[in-house]
């Protein structure tokens, strides 16, 4: 789960309480068919990365692929200055009273710029390795306070009085669906599962029971966090649910503890664009080491040009968050632009062209064909 669930609310009231719902569950499956593709893919041709998967299969174009997890990393980093901004500001002004101001927002980001800019002129982030799991600490206590206010409030079943089946615009579902598949983005991760269970006594039978596992609590709890976010503060859900609570000491611990999180993983979520973009431009990241050197080549100091790039993609994301403040139509944008081709649209073609495995017969090959062109089809409309 990632800060996409966020939004979840504000997604289901844009695509309507009935079709929004319905529309959760349908990009979970597919999302999951994506998921399950990508893992067939590299349990047939002993791929280890998605890029590899893809070259393995599709085999045209392999850059694609790293252009596309690049610029999917680059706009996550945009919404997590969103977020990140969001929380500090709300939390100075429910701890010490300073108004929340556009004047405000700018004096917060540029020293968040400051803060980023050293942490990700690094090349190895192993020292951010737990990370991750103050994260989850995080955001499992964000799902249970949204869940369980809303349990505790008096009028929570007063909702049903308003909600409608459809959005209030024909377009709503599909800003809906392209937030939600934001939510579910975890493809580039299913070759890595993969080879954690390669000493399973079936590695793709336990990929697939770990995988439908994985996604089906993560829909219930996306499907109750959602609900809970939409009957609390429908029809007046802003993009980040956490902003429609009025200050408070539970409310601001989740404030303060989800900004602290996307402020640590940061450079996690910035590396993979970061490393496209000097790829592109041909550029090293070390200085190169004269010959006789005592010192290692990867210990060598960083280049300019890598750092005056890596600095450059900081403040140019920080701007952005800090002039784009709906975290909504973000992740909207990025779930329709690279969310559908990474999570459907890729994973189909490498199905379409993965070489048959060593029990597939004709049925079975029917039968993946029907899978890719259902999960291209979907992307394609999504």
């Amino acid at each position: 789960m990632g800060a996409g669930i966020l939004a979840l609310p504000y997604a289901l009231q844009e695509g309507g309480a009935g079709i929004g719902v319905f529309s959760l569950v349908l990009t979970g499956a597919f999302s999951l068919g994506g998921f399950l593709s990508i893992g067939y893919v590299c349990s047939v041709t002993g791929a280890s990365t998605y890029r590899e998967a893809w070259a393995r299969s599709v085999g045209t174009a392999p850059v694609l692929v790293n252009v596309a997890i690049g610029f999917e990393c680059a706009i996550c980093c945009v919404g997590y200055v969103i977020l990140i901004l969001d929380y500090i500001g709300v939390g100075l002004q429910g701890l010490v009273g300073i108004r929340a101001s556009p004047t405000a927002r700018v004096v917060i980001a540029a020293v968040v710029a400051l803060l980023f800019i050293p942490m990700c002129l690094k090349t190895d982030f192993h020292s951010l390795r737990f990370t991750s799991l103050f994260g989850n600490v995080a955001m499992f206590y964000t799902l249970f306070y949204v869940i369980f206010e809303c349990a505790l409030w008096e009028d929570h079943w007063e909702f049903l009085e308003d909600a409608s089946f459809l959005g209030r615009e024909r377009d709503g579902i599909f800003r809906s669906t392209c937030v939600m598949t934001s939510a579910y983005i975890a493809h580039y991760s299913a070759p890595d599962l993969l080879s954690e269970l390669s000493d399973h006594p079936a590695p793709w039978r336990g990929f697939c029971s770990a995988a439908v596992l994985s996604f089906s609590l993560v829909l219930v709890a996306y499907g109750v966090f959602a609900m809970a976010g939409f009957a609390r503060f429908a029809p007046g859900i802003v993009g980040n649910v956490l902003l429609n609570y009025d200050s408070g000491a539970f409310v601001l611990f989740a404030w303060i503890t989800m900004a602290a999180t996307l402020i640590v993983t940061f450079p996690l979520q910035f590396k993979p664009a970061r490393d496209t973009m000097v790829k592109a431009l041909g550029l090293s990241p070390r200085r190169p080491v004269e010959p006789g050197a005592t010192i290692a080549a990867t210990a060598a100091p960083p280049s300019w040009p890598w750092a005056l790039v890596s600095a450059g993609a900081v403040a140019a994301m920080v701007a952005i968050g800090t002039v784009v403040t709906d975290i909504s139509r973000v992740l909207a944008f990025r779930g329709a632009l690279l969310g559908c081709p990474i999570s459907f649209i890729m994973p189909g073609l490498m199905l379409m062209h993965c070489p048959d495995g060593a029990s597939s017969g004709q049925g079975c090959r029917s039968v993946r064909n029907a899978a890719a062109w259902l999960l291209v089809a979907f992307g394609v409309a999504a």
